[in-house]
């Protein structure tokens, strides 16, 4: 059984930075966490969030504008790129 000098258990924003600081500084390091590293706020919550939000504003921006280039715009398609857009992240 590997032995380690540090135990982090949660892989969230502090715990990930924590552990990678440690292994920065010499030590063996294991992180424990029942879900996806970066946590809730890097995965599902703040970061996406503010890209779906920031992609709505400006997609109602050109959505309401006036101008011609703007006039043909196919929402459903668009939406759907937005929305495989943010998976990505």
């Amino acid at each position: 059984m590997k032995k380690y000098q540090l135990i982090v258990v949660g892989g969230g924003p502090g715990g990930y930075t924590a552990a990678f600081r440690a292994a920065e500084l010499g030590m063996s390091v294991a992180i424990v966490d029942d879900n996806d590293l970066g946590g809730v706020c890097l995965n599902w919550g703040c970061i996406p969030t503010k890209s779906l939000l920031k992609n709505a504003e400006v997609f109602e921006l050109i959505n309401n504008a006036r101008h011609e280039v703007f006039s043909e715009i196919n929402k459903e398609n668009n939406y759907n790129m937005l929305l495989n857009f943010i998976e990505k992240i």
